[in-house]
Formats: C-alpha cells, sequence, structure tokens
C-alpha cells in the first residue's frame, strides 16, 4: 500500500446556493486511507505503512517537491474575501439573466424539457469549442446555428437565442465555475472611425474565462507550461498602451530583439547574445494572439507608412477580448509595479558600487 498523501492546509468551504463560503478555521486534507479490518494483521499492515511513510520523507529530505500545478508541496492555499465578492456578484449576474430568461420562455410556452436541451447544446459547443482552439472567441453565429438544428422550424425560433444562450451562462459559472463572456469585435474600418459604431453593428463574441481565486486557479486549473505565453502577451499589450495604444510593426520587433526574441528567419546579429530559449517561433505566438483577439494586426494608411513604393507597414492595437481581461486600470497598475521594482534594483545596485567603492578607497 503507497504512503498517504502529506497533508495540506486548506480553508474550509462549503457550497450554499451558488455561493462560496469562506471560513477562518483550517482543517488538514489528506488522501483517505481506508482503516484495515480488526484482526491479527492488523498492526502489521499498519506498521508496514508507517514504514513507507518514513522511507518516503527521508527520501524527501532537503528537497521541496512542486506540486504539479504549481504549488509547493505542503503550501498553504488561501484568497482574499475581494476575489470571493467579486466571483459571487457574477454568479448574481448571470443568475439573474437565466431568471429573466426563463420568464420569456414561459412567455412562449418552450417546455423546461426543450429550455434543458437547447441550453445543454450551448453548454457543450462552449466546452468542445474551448478544447479545440483554447482561448479562441466564438461567434454569437456559430451558436445561432447550433440552437436552430432541430428547432429551425420552432414558431419562436428566433428567440430561442436570448433564452439558450443566457440560460447557458448561468450554467456554466454554476456547474463549472466558468464565464461565459460577452464582447463585441470592432471591425477594422470602426477602429479607423469610418464605420457605424453603434453596438448593434458589432458581432458578439463569447469566451470562457475561470473564475476562481487566484489562488486556487493556479493550484488546480493552470497549467505552468502556458505562463511564458501568458508573460509575452502581457509584455506586448503593456508595449502597445505605452506607444499610444499603436505600435508600429517595426517598433515591436526592435523591443522583442532587446528580450532576444528575433523575427522569424532572422540571423543572429552580434547585438543579440542567443536566440530566446522558448520563443524560437514567435509568429506562432504572434498568430495565437491575433486569434483570440488580445491583439489586432492591421494595415497603415499609405501616408502614414511614408508612401513608400511597394512597401507594406503593419501597426499592431489590443484587441477586444485582451481589453476587456486586462483593462486599463489593471495594466497601469502592473506597470507602476513593475516599474517599481526596477527602480528598487537600480538603487540597490547603486548602493552596492557605492559601498565597494568606499571599501576601495579605504583598502588604498
Amino acid at each position: 500500500m503507497s504512503s498517504p498523501h502529506p497533508a495540506r492546509k486548506m480553508r474550509r468551504t462549503r457550497q450554499t446556493q451558488g455561493e462560496l463560503i469562506d471560513s477562518e478555521d483550517e482543517v488538514q486534507v489528506q488522501d483517505a486511507v481506508p482503516e484495515p479490518e480488526p484482526g491479527p494483521s492488523s498492526k502489521r499492515q499498519r506498521a508496514r505503512r508507517d514504514s513507507q511513510a518514513r522511507r518516503g520523507s527521508s527520501a524527501n529530505r532537503g528537497h521541496t517537491s512542486q506540486h504539479p500545478f504549481g504549488l509547493d508541496e505542503g503550501e498553504a492555499i488561501t484568497w482574499n474575501q475581494e476575489e470571493v465578492d467579486k466571483m459571487n456578484t457574477l454568479i448574481e449576474k448571470y443568475k439573474e439573466q437565466e431568471a429573466r430568461a426563463s420568464e420569456e420562455a414561459g412567455s412562449i410556452s418552450l417546455s423546461s424539457h426543450d429550455m434543458d436541451t437547447l441550453t445543454g447544446r450551448v453548454v457543450r459547443y462552449m466546452l468542445f469549442a474551448h478544447q479545440e482552439k483554447a482561448g479562441h472567441p466564438v461567434p454569437r453565429a456559430k451558436l445561432l446555428e447550433v440552437l436552430n438544428a432541430g428547432y429551425k422550424e420552432h414558431k419562436h425560433a428566433k428567440k430561442l437565442s436570448r433564452i439558450a444562450i443566457p440560460a447557458a451562462q448561468a450554467r456554466m459559472i454554476r456547474v463549472f465555475g466558468i464565464e461565459m463572456r460577452e464582447i463585441e469585435r470592432v471591425s477594422e474600418q470602426q477602429r479607423k472611425g469610418k464605420g457605424a459604431d453603434d453596438d448593434s453593428s458589432r458581432p458578439k463574441l463569447y469566451v470562457l474565462r475561470s473564475v476562481l481565486p487566484k489562488q486556487l486557479l493556479r493550484a488546480f486549473v493552470a497549467n505552468p507550461i502556458h505562463e511564458p505565453s501568458r508573460a509575452l502577451t502581457l509584455i506586448i499589450m503593456c508595449l502597445i498602451k505605452m506607444s499610444g495604444d499603436k505600435l508600429d510593426e517595426s517598433a515591436l520587433w526592435s523591443y522583442l530583439k532587446e528580450l532576444g526574441v528575433q523575427h522569424e528567419g532572422e540571423e543572429a546579429s552580434s547585438d543579440v547574445v542567443m536566440p530566446h530559449p522558448i520563443f524560437s517561433n514567435i509568429k506562432e505566438e504572434l498568430t495565437r494572439m491575433e486569434a483570440t483577439r488580445y491583439i489586432v494586426k492591421s494595415k497603415k494608411a499609405a501616408a502614414a507608412a511614408g508612401g513608400t513604393e511597394g512597401l507594406v507597414e503593419y501597426v499592431y492595437e489590443r484587441g477586444e477580448a485582451g481589453m476587456d481581461e486586462i483593462p486599463d486600470r489593471e495594466l497601469d497598475a502592473f506597470m507602476d509595479k513593475e516599474f517599481s521594482r526596477q527602480l528598487q534594483r537600480m538603487a540597490q545596485a547603486t548602493g552596492r558600487r557605492a559601498a565597494d567603492e568606499e571599501e576601495l578607497i579605504e583598502l588604498d
């Protein structure tokens, strides 16, 4: 029998009407190990189990094992109340939308069976679409196709999406702790101020985002292998914002080159020590960011590009998904924090150099 998993401290939680209630007391959580049946061999089984546990602990002595999802073994899992309140607010928001959808379903005499079927179709499609292409927004038009299958001849077919989608959003967050977030796609013409800018003219998109508190997300959901890509996305979004929300492609490559990230096919130059160990295929990363609408790439106007014949220049902007998930205030707070850290490092380095110089003077 394998030794029991080391106990981990975890705050006690209970699920009540869709709300996560946080209690101040802490409990020890460990894998359940069935007690042996009473009998002459029970002492030997318990002694063998204790011996295996001692061997396991001695083997790991002096080594901190890493939790497979990013937490050190034995690390306490905690979260702040603000995150829990935010999660509960979202749950209530979608619960109210679901109640209004149920009322509308009653007004058109939609049976509970049909309501459940339509809701399940939307939930399944969103989950499978996210599994196939994680982070890619799903157009509302795709969901309409899913809903119309088998219900196209329904006398209230045009109203079904207004009922099924809010119900699916409520079920998604209640059952899986995932928000099915609606965002509006802005066309290139609208970005340039040449198209209609009313909400009705913007196609609706849906993305899936976990609403769990960050510490729980890090412990049980987030995959550490994706952290470099998320970090690169955040850096590029910061560069775009600091450039007045528009960043020329040539300027982006210049900034990335300072990080050791080179343009595909570019020869290693003397001012780059070595290619980046992770982002060797940067084109693939940028394509992913564009597909998930974190950034948007568009052609520059000919006059703005300098009017050079045959030269096509591009500009990057933050996309709808990126601006919705990481609004300006959070992006500014992140940059302020990082610049403060850099200033502290520079001050510490300056202090060390001054101390070294004083020591050399004394030695002289």
